[in-house]
């Protein structure tokens, strides 16, 4: 695999900065996680209860919540707090949310977890009311977890007084060893001490858990960390900051509406007052980010789904039967949780990877995560001595729809050869519906490598496109890497792994039909069929840099 193979140690030893302004920082795994505080237990049960938690005695609903988010994003990896885990309270109260959650999720799927102990004068860690099991942090990802590790909040410090005072909440640091990674998955839940949340908070007690985090996972050269870190001060979190790039910092695409960043995460109700009948009758409302996601990787992608946290409307003019007398309060919230999920994709390997080393059948298997695997058509056959496919002219290989975005940034790459006296061809495209929304390609008329992207899914020909400077040589096995940045505008077309053109691209949009190999499509017509050989097409859901484009040539 392409990222396995080191960059030059100044690339991988560079100090990132909040968003990886650089995007310098890759690894080995295509991961797709969600953080997410389910409020699975704590919390009151009416918005006029501290920590109010919707749906809180509903975890089949929060189970459901989180298998939609997923299936939805092909997220791979889940950071959980405030979930309740484990064996049941007692026959009575049903499975625990952490059981669910792995039912709905389905048998691919591995977890882990540490307890969270609650705050008073005992330290409790079962879950209470109607639920079952034990309140925790989890750890869930798509495969399986071969070993974990745990390091707790709670520790006596340097100093002499202990990292959280007696009798407060406290959890762990959870970090899960996964088979085949070499990210390290690790999720924290730290508490509210630190001085701009709570002014009122003992000194020292929030850096001290932030320190404990920093010692704990410093030590992986791969890391994904994320969590409830209950602060809104990124100057608290620096030693996090400091270690690796934080994935909201930046806003990762210009369309589609846009993408905010440092978007909030949490949706809390403050300072509510209710009349005589218990009914609400006013409040203020409290967006803030306090979940964070870090990553040594980088970013591709960012996200947080604010509005799958609760935002509903609880005035007793609008929702009557909310009342703080009632019990049980019948408040109907919007979201399962007082938290949004925050959802990340790393910097990975990648998304797509046709070979096209097979020696017989029909199908051009997908060797990343994500099982995106191709179909032959006539006109294609493999070619056990080059380990390749070979195009004659008349077929493709077509994958699903939709593989890579077009108005988002990422990358295409493949080794071709085509053919001596080849007329245009196209190795890689992605269709639209008149036109693909971006070809990799070769132009016979110059004997150029191009790559482009139409300004449009309309009949006719307006593409922008990157040209090389340097003639192609047909029969020649030649490397090409086609990458669109869309924060910057800019296609840069990589020809063995140096930049031999760029082009801007002012208009994406979105190109929603298969993903192929061996053609373009032009006036709603299949066109440009390959004549020649592919193999090792690779697909990223990133741009790749000058760097990255020169190792995955030389790979």
């Amino acid at each position: 695999m392409l990222l396995s193979v080191a960059l030059p140690t100044s690339a991988l030893a560079e100090t990132t900065t909040p968003g990886d302004p650089n995007g310098r920082a890759f690894a080995s795994d295509a991961i797709k996680a969600i953080t997410w505080n389910m409020c699975g237990e704590g919390g009151g049960s009416t918005p006029a209860k501290s920590g109010y938690c919707p749906d809180r005695n509903k975890p089949q609903a929060k189970a459901d919540a989180l298998g939609k988010l997923v299936r939805s994003r092909g997220a791979n990896v889940v950071l959980l707090q405030e979930v309740c885990a484990g064996t049941l309270n007692n026959a009575e109260r049903g499975k625990s949310l952490l059981t669910l959650i792995q039912e709905n999720l389905g048998s691919e799927w591995s977890f882990e977890w540490e307890p969270t102990t609650r705050a008073g004068g005992s330290p409790e860690t079962h879950c209470r009311g109607a639920l079952s099991g034990t309140y925790a942090t989890a750890i869930g990802v798509r495969g399986t977890i071969a070993s974990h590790d745990s390091t707790s909040l709670q520790q006596p410090m340097p100093d002499g007084h202990l990292s959280i005072p007696a009798g407060q909440e406290w959890s762990y640091v959870l970090c899960a060893k996964v088979t085949g990674w070499q990210t390290r998955i690790c999720n924290a839940h730290l508490t509210n001490y630190d001085k701009v949340s709570n002014p009122d908070a003992p000194p020292l007690v929030y850096s001290d858990q932030v320190g404990i985090v920093r010692n704990a996972v410093a030590g992986y050269p791969w890391v994904l960390l994320g969590g409830d870190f209950n602060t809104t001060s990124r100057d608290a979190l620096q030693p996090l900051y400091s270690l690796m790039p934080e994935c909201d910092q930046q806003s990762y695409y210009t369309n589609d509406g846009g993408d905010a960043s440092n978007e909030t995460t949490y949706h809390g109700y403050l300072g509510v007052t209710a009349d005589s009948d218990g009914k609400i009758v006013s409040y203020t409302n409290s967006d803030i980010k306090i979940d964070y996601l870090f990553s040594t990787a980088g970013f591709a992608q960012c996200d947080s789904r604010t509005s799958l946290a609760d935002h509903a409307d609880y005035h007793g003019t609008v929702q009557p039967d909310c009342s703080t007398k009632r019990d049980p309060a019948v408040c109907q919230p919007t979201g399962v949780s007082d938290h949004a999920p925050l959802y990340g994709e790393l910097k990975g390997s990648a998304s797509l990877a046709y070979q096209l080393r097979e020696t017989s059948g029909v199908t051009a298997t997908d060797s990343s995560a994500n099982h995106h695997d191709g179909s032959l058509e006539p006109g294609v056959t493999w070619n056990t001595a080059e380990a390749a496919a070979t195009f004659d002219g008349t077929g493709e290989i077509t994958g699903p729809e939709a593989v890579l975005g077009t108005t988002y940034g990422f990358s295409i790459s493949a080794w071709v050869k085509v053919a001596p006296g080849s007329s245009t061809v196209a190795a890689v495209s992605q269709d639209g519906t008149e036109i693909s929304g971006f070809i990799l390609w070769y132009e016979a008329d110059d004997k150029t490598w191009r790559f482009g992207m139409p300004t449009g899914d309309t009949t006719g020909w307006r593409v922008d496109r990157a040209v090389s400077t340097s003639q192609a040589q047909p029969g020649v096995w030649t490397h090409l890497t086609g990458v669109h940045d869309q924060r910057n505008n800019l296609l840069t077309l990589y020809v063995n792994g140096r930049k031999a053109g760029q082009a801007a691209h002012l208009a994406p949009w979105p190109a929603k039909g298969p993903f192929v190999v061996g053609r373009d499509k032009v006036n709603g017509r299949e066109n440009a069929f390959w004549t020649g050989s592919i193999r090792d097409v690779r697909v990223f859901g990133y741009p790749l840099n000058d760097a990255q484009a020169n190792n995955l040539a030389s790979s």
